[in-house]
């Protein structure tokens, strides 16, 4: 079935938002005094032993930024005027964050990118796409200290939006970012480092991350006219929008609290996920309906090979809708076990920094166990492909049943010769 992509599954953590806010205010020290105070009241061993993994790759973090400390001052005494100012800069602030929590935007945006590389590392070689979150509420506070105006903040920004592109490519594809929204009460959310993110994304134009923006019934003017030169700019990136009114209708249906909802974003393409709560696991399959009606109408039979895929008995086209559904609920249930079973193997490859940032910190369970949810809210995401061409394919069988049913019984062989 995974052939020619019925569908297939992958053992991978999927899209996720780690929410680093803690970690950024209090930074890595921080953490670890609370990592040792929640292991010294923890009665479970097992819970223990992980407490003391996700010690161990926090420490990781602080010696990759002692590394990089120590390549900044190699530079400064070989260079000169700002340059070694800049290189001196750069290693007084390293020896502070991300041990420390971080005090200025400069800080917290170097604190970010270092807690978001070490991450990446521990996935390796393991596909990842981390997705920033509400970027606009996660560096304000830390902007407002400072009280920089719009200008420097764009600049300051533009730095953590390169560091997602390597290259000539950037290291995964579906990191996305979002600004904007509202709270529980409707009040709009929007900041001065909304705008500024809007200047630094317009400026340097790189395809990652993903800009989204969420809108709502009170999203000001200024924004959507900010929005403009976006759209009317040939060339230029265009912002993804959400609906963050039906994001609280929906979700608030679904389970989810009201309190957490505010810290919806986007993971990946296009999936709305709680920052720091919600393990998705949004690419955990993939279901390739054309082929499963490819095969409905074949008999199981490939038309790119002619081999044998599945054992499917072949249709008329007067009931090849019912055969189709049929034939869905079977494949699905296949790709369920499948999936399911991915989920298993990842579980063994434990990620004890990131489940620091997805709830581990204080339960002490991996974001990746099967056996207990290390997440509030957890589950696994299929990417469903291809109904718009399922919905084209049935309308053009039922206006050839109806315009040209002479025709019917040769409409397979057509296809195969194009």
């Amino acid at each position: 079935y995974t052939k020619e992509v019925v569908f297939f599954v992958e053992q991978v953590t999927g899209h996720v938002i780690p929410d680093v806010r803690q970690f950024l205010a209090i930074g890595a020290e921080g953490i670890l005094a609370k990592l040792e105070e929640n292991q010294a009241a923890c009665a479970d061993d097992k819970k223990k032993t992980y407490y003391e993994a996700m010690k161990i790759s926090v420490q990781a973090m602080l010696i990759l930024a002692e590394r990089y400390a120590a390549l900044a001052e190699e530079k400064a005494k070989v260079s000169e005027g700002k340059g070694k100012e800049r290189f001196e800069l750069m290693a007084a602030t390293l020896r502070k964050v991300p041990a420390k929590g971080a005090e200025n935007l400069y800080e917290a945006i170097q604190s970010f990118i270092l807690c978001w590389q070490t991450m990446c590392l521990e996935q390796t070689p393991n596909p990842f796409a981390f997705s920033v979150g509400n970027a606009d509420r996660i560096f304000e506070p830390y902007r407002a200290k400072e009280d920089l105006d719009r200008d420097m903040t764009a600049a300051l920004l533009k730095h953590l939006l390169v560091f997602y592109n390597v290259a000539d490519r950037s290291w995964a594809i579906s990191q996305n970012l979002i600004i904007g929204g509202r709270d529980a009460d409707g009040n709009d959310l929007t900041n001065p480092t909304s705008f500024a993110l809007f200047d630094a994304y317009y400026e340097m134009n790189l395809p990652q991350p993903i800009l989204s923006v969420k809108l709502h019934k009170n999203t000001p003017d200024k924004l959507y006219e900010e929005l403009g030169r976006f759209l009317f700019t040939p060339g230029c990136l265009t912002p993804s929008l959400f609906n963050d009114d039906s994001l609280y209708e929906v979700l608030s249906k679904a389970g989810v609290d009201i309190d957490d909802i505010e810290d919806t974003s986007i993971a990946g393409c296009q999936e709305p996920l709680i920052m720091g709560k919600d393990n998705g696991n949004t690419t955990n399959s993939w279901l390739n309906l054309p082929k499963i009606l490819e095969m409905t109408l074949t008999g199981g039979i490939s038309t790119v090979t002619g081999e044998k895929l599945a054992d499917v008995e072949a249709c008329t086209l007067e009931n090849v809708q019912e055969e189709f559904y049929k034939n869905v609920e079977r494949f699905v249930a296949e790709m369920a076990q499948a999936a399911n079973g991915a989920s298993v193997a990842l579980s063994t490859q434990r990620v004890p920094l990131l489940s620091c940032f997805m709830g581990g910190l204080e339960n002490g369970i991996d974001m990746r166990d099967f056996n207990a949810q290390g997440t509030k809210y957890n589950g696994s995401g299929c990417l469903i492909h291809g109904l718009s061409v399922i919905a084209d394919s049935f309308v053009a069988v039922d206006c050839l049943l109806r315009e040209r049913p002479e025709d019917a019984e040769n409409l397979i062989a057509a296809c195969a010769c194009d």
